[in-house]
Order: C-alpha cells, then structure tokens, then sequence
C-alpha cells in the first residue's frame, strides 16, 4: 500500500511541475449558495460549515452518483444496510442497533424529499450526477434553518434543469451488465423558460458470499448459488421551469432494488419478483414579488406523494420446521400538503432579515401488511401457517390506521454586519406537532475577517428530530417491531469553531472543530416494555480540515481529513455500556487531482483512505473489526469534437478487498465490488 500511496504522489508532483497558472478553476474560492442562509452568500462568509461540489469536477474524476459524491464531504462517511440501503454517517453520529441513520434533509432544488416514513433519503442516493449542477452540504445542526430532518445537517442538489440552456445527452456503460442513459432539454412555453431531464439506469449486480449468509444452511432448501441480490432498476423525470414572478418544479423518482444480503441478513431463497420499491413524486409552485426596492415576497405550494412496498421471504422453508418459506409483503403511501410564505426585508441599516410561515399535513393514503404466517416462535421458527401457506392481507396495516402529521412553524434570520470585517447571525424557529411536543431551536453565529487572507467563524446552533412513522406507529406484527407515539423529540446542541485561510486566489485552507451533545436519540429497546425508545445522552466531537489549491493552468488538487470520536450508550440488551466510535471510522483522508494533459485529453485521479471499523458488542456474539483501506479511482476524458466526449473509469484501481460492517455482528462483514470499469459518452448541443 506505501508503494501505491508513493506512486500516487509522485504523479501528481511531477504533473505539478510541468504547468502554467490560470484563473479557470477560481470558482473553488468564491462558492455562492443559498443553504447556510437561505440567500446567496459566499460560503465563507456564513457562521455554518459549507461544502459545494460542482458537478464539473465531480464528473471529470469519474463520479457516477449523488452517493459517490457525498463521500468527498469532510465528515461524511458512505456506507450501507444489510438491505442494500445506501446510508451517511455524518460526524459519527451512528445508531448501529437502528436502521434509521441519515437524519439529514435532502432537498432537489430547494424542495424536500426526504421521507417521513423512514426518516431516510437512500431512494436518491443513485441520482446521476451528469444532471446535477452542484451540490450544496451545510454539516451539523440545521434545524433552525431546515426545521425536522436537518438534525444533523441538510443537503441542497441543484440540477442543471434550474440553469442550463443546452441539450445534454449521456450513456453510459459498466460493471455488472450497468447501464445509464440520461437526457436533459430546454423548453419554452407560454412565457415559462427551463428544462426537462429524465434518466434510467439498471444493474444486474449480485456478489458471491458463503453459506454463512443461508439460514440454517444444513438442514434448510436452499435452491440458488449464494450471492447477494443487488439488481437496481432506477429513473425519474424533472421539470424545472420560470418566468419573471413564476417558478414550477416537478420531479418523479422511482427506486426498485433486490434485498441484497435480506432484511434479516440471511440470503432469500429466491430472488424472482422480490424487492423494496419506492416512488416520490412532488410539485412546487413558488411566487415572487417585489413589494419595494427593501421587501420581496416568495410563497411556495408543495404537493408530494411517497410511495414504499417490501416483498420479502426472511426464512425458507426447512424440513420437519417450516413447511413453506415464510413470506410477507407490505405497503405504505402518504400525501404531503404544504405551504411556505418568507419576506425579505433589507430596510434596515446593516440588517438582512428573514421572516417566514410554514404548515403542512401529512396523510396516510395506503397501508397494508400481508403474510402466509400468523405466528412465529422466536429463533426457534415455529410458526402457524394460514392458508396452506398462502399469502393473506393482515387486519391490521404496516403501520397504525392514526399515523399521521399535522405541523406548523415560524422563523425569523437576522444577518447584522457589525462592520466591513464582523458579521453577527441570528436564527430562531418554532415548530409546533399536533401529536409530537413542540420546539424552539436557535443558530448564533459570528464571523470575522481578520485581515485580507484570515476569517474566523463561530456558531452555537440547535437542531431537533421528530420520530418517523416507522418509530412511531409500525403495527405489531411477527419479524416487525411496534412503533411508540410516545417518544420524545431528539435534540442536539452543537458548537463550532472554524477558520478559512487564503494565501491567494489560487489556494485555501478551511477548518473546523466541533462538538455536538445529543438528547432523547431514538434507538431499538430489545428488552424494554417498549420497542423503540429514547436513549440517555451521546456527544461527538471533531475535526474537519480541506486544502485545495490550483497552482497550475492544468491542475487542481484537493486534500481533506476528517476525525471523529463518537460515543454510543446502548439500550434495550442485556446489559449497557458505552461505546466509542461503534462501527465508524475515526478517520477519513480524501484526495483527488484534476490533470489536463492537453485541450482535449485529461487525466484524473482519487485516493481515499477509510480508518479501521470497530464493531459492535452483542452479548456472546463474536466481534468482527473491519480493517482500515486505500482505494484509488482512475479516470481518463478525451474530446472527440465539441460536441461529444468520452470517458473512461475504473474505481479500486488496486482491487483493494472492501468490507462493511455486518448487522449486529452475524457476519463477519458484508463484501463489496472490488475493481469496476465504467464507460460513458457525454454529449451537449
């Protein structure tokens, strides 16, 4: 690995010797966005920790998905389910007896998408970022801006559908039978300009583990090779559209995967018409209007619906035990209404206000919950069949017949410039639950240009969560856990200080210290009265440094490195004790250089370095750590005319052996793709 490592920089120091200055990569200094404040700011100069990605670079190294590109914010750590769900660890803050894990608030163009019913975003981590302009992560507490879900930050994806003017047409091709193909097109129309993307992808993914994944693999039938199952089947259809006082956004997803290593990780015994599906679907219709030269009006109207099914077989049949594989399918949908109205006033000398309204209603439009079973004895799988085994809709739904949301909230931002060099933030949002207690949250920030090149940051914020419908109203059921409508709000204080360091337009250095507390964390209770409950109090804390300087007409290199220590109370086994770190890693070092060797040929390259794992304790349940990894990515441009391009990718370059942490410790580790090739064509007209 030292040899790879060595290899890796001596590229890069000798593609650095040979180049000329420019000022076409000066867009990594001066970042503007509209997440830290809900006005265009440059990102130094707000109280939050901001990463932008733009799409440009992302692309050129060879950067397929949303999820790929998250991995280059300092903080984040990509991982996954046992179910295939793709998952961010933000700041180690990791619930390794909980599947709900993101608990942060993804927006496409300003609109959410996140679930209510899962608390998650994982159906969009495969958005193609070909159609992605830039990406937008404010890290840590932003609920004083966001409200519930932005708990431990909140992610903005601006498509290009908001701003390009071209056609763009690209396909792709890869690993594991991958395909891609992925549109975009202007329209006008009756005074509406934007445009139209659409994009689909599939993959036939599945990857070979041992017998250890089969249930009972000596007495049970078990008729299939032993391979997880990671087919994926994923599109989606934009509309982004404008006129002088008029914006309309529309956008459908639709996310069908296999059950990878099964909800339970064991193997299913067969794969055919088994998966998790999920479809979104939103609009926002937004006014603007300029009362005077000082007030704009902006109000919103948001429609979305979310659709999930599971299909599943946990447990197959075993002889003299279980006559019939045992089955279930279950279904949920909700309709989502809301209603946003903000004015922005700058009527006052240094003073940029903000004043919004905000309500919304959440309603369950589909439940169900089916099965060929109605009872199942613990680990010993005895079960009562119904119906010679047949499947049969439940009395009862997937979740509770009153799962429901009713919320309104008011926000005030006050952003007061002290002088030319000291900036004061204010923040203060009220969020009210007809079911669930109230909350007020607050963001304080200072920021302060110490001379030409220095800027230091402070902020105090807090940000709250409120449980999903999963955590709140599941059925009971046989291989489900019963929601609890009586949990308390999360809660989380956190504390920031940061610094941005420019020596010149060609280089900077940012880096921030953090320390978060956490309240009432909502976890799974094995043993308690209850299934899920909230847990005594968790803290991380942390540093983020990133360096990126471009000192050549040909080159950018970038270096990041996040440390985190974490600590985890369990509940709800036999016994508690507090964990530090559990299944994360500490250390996280990202590098990547962009090379153009000539006008119509580049060369790009990544290095990740992901820290030791420690898994998690279970009783006598052997421990099974996971070993820290380098992994390289190598990606290769050439222009074949100015309309067209091609580009080659290969990731684990090395074939570095790659390893996620198994659920609660059944397995050893769950196994991931080694070296993959990807092939793509780009075109725009």
């Amino acid at each position: 690995m030292i040899f790879k490592l060595t290899i890796f920089i001596i590229f890069i120091f000798h593609s650095l010797v040979f180049g000329e200055k420019n000022d076409e990569f000066a867009h990594f200094v001066d970042d503007l966005n509209t997440i830290a404040t809900k006005t265009k700011q440059n990102i130094d100069y707000m109280p939050s920790t901001v990463t932008v990605l733009h799409s440009k670079d992302l692309t050129s190294l060879g950067v397929n998905t949303l999820f790929e590109a998250l991995s280059f914010v300092p903080g984040i750590e990509t991982s996954m389910l046992q179910v295939g769900w793709k998952r961010l660890i933000a700041r180690g803050m990791n619930n390794p007896d909980s599947f709900i894990f993101d608990k942060m608030k993804l927006l496409i163009d300003g609109v959410s998408v996140s679930s209510k019913f899962y608390g998650t975003i994982y159906y969009y981590m495969d958005f193609p970022v070909d159609l992605i302009d830039r990406i937008e992560v404010l890290r840590g507490a932003a609920s004083a801006l966001y409200g519930d879900g932005a708990y431990n930050g909140a992610i903005n994806v601006i498509t290009k559908s908001a701003s390009s003017k071209n056609t763009l047409l690209n396909v792709s091709y890869g690993s594991y039978d991958y395909r891609n193909v992925n549109a975009l097109v202007p329209v006008s129309f009756v005074g509406f300009k934007g445009s139209i993307d659409a994009y689909f992808q599939e993959n036939n993914q599945k990857l070979g583990v041992s017998k250890e994944f089969i249930y009972a693999p000596s007495i049970s039938i078990f008729n299939r090779k032993p391979e997880s199952d990671e087919r994926l089947k994923n599109g989606g259809v934009g509309v982004n559209v404008k006129n002088e006082n008029f914006d309309f956004i529309a956008r459908y997803n639709y996310y069908k995967s296999g059950n990878y290593f099964g909800f339970d990780e064991a193997l299913e015994p067969t794969i055919d018409d088994k998966s998790n599906d999920n479809i979104n679907f939103h609009t926002q219709l937004a006014y603007h209007k300029k009362i005077d030269n000082d007030i704009t009006l902006h109000v919103k109207t948001v429609f979305a619906t979310s659709k999930v099914s599971f299909d599943i077989t946990p447990r197959q049949e075993v002889p003299d035990v279980l006559p019939f594989d045992i089955e279930l399918e279950s279904g949920y949908k909700d309709r989502t209404i809301l209603i946003n109205s903000e004015l922005e006033i700058n009527k006052f000398e240094n003073h940029a206000l903000l004043f919004g309204l905000e309500a919304d209603n959440t309603k369950v439009t589909e439940n169900y919950y089916r099965r060929n079973f109605d009872f199942l004895d613990g680990d010993t799988e005895n079960a009562t069949f119904i119906d010679n085994g047949n499947i049969v809709t439940s009395n009862s739904g997937f979740i509770k017949s009153d799962a429901g949301r009713e919320h309104f909230a008011s926000y005030l931002q006050d952003l007061y410039s002290f002088s030319d060099v000291l900036m004061f933030s204010l923040n203060i949002r009220y969020d009210h639950y007809k079911r669930f207690s109230s909350n007020w949250n607050s963001r304080v920030g200072l920021v302060y240009d110490y001379n030409d090149k220095l800027t230091l940051k402070l902020q105090y914020a807090e940000a709250f969560r409120v449980a999903s419908f999963i955590e709140a109203y599941q059925s009971f059921h046989a291989l489900l856990r019963e929601g609890n409508n009586n949990l308390d709000n999360e809660k989380q204080n956190s504390y920031e200080a940061s610094f941005i360091y420019k020596e010149s337009s060609y280089q900077v250095l940012r880096g921030n210290l953090y320390y978060s507390k956490f309240y009432n964390t909502i976890d799974i209770n094995d043993v308690g009265e209850k299934d899920y409950d909230n847990a005594d109090r968790r803290e991380s804390k942390g540093i983020e440094v990133e360096y990126k300087i471009m000192p050549y007409e040909s080159h950018e290199l970038s270096l990041s490195y996040s440390y985190t220590d974490s600590t985890y109370n369990t509940m709800g086994r036999t016994y508690s004790y507090k964990v530090d770190t559990p299944g994360i890693a500490s250390h996280l070092f990202k590098a990547y250089h962009l090379f153009k060797v000539s006008r119509d040929f580049s060369l790009n390259s990544t290095v990740s370095y992901i820290g030791s794992r420690d898994d998690n304790e279970y009783g006598n349940v052997q421990k099974y750590d996971i070993k820290s990894s380098w992994i390289t990515n190598v990606s290769a441009s050439y222009l074949l005319n100015k309309n067209a391009k091609f580009r080659l990718t290969v990731n684990n370059l090395f074939d570095t052996k790659v390893t996620l942490p198994s659920y609660r410790s059944r397995h050893k580790y769950l196994p991931r793709p080694g070296r993959t090739v990807l092939a793509s064509l780009h075109f725009t007209f």
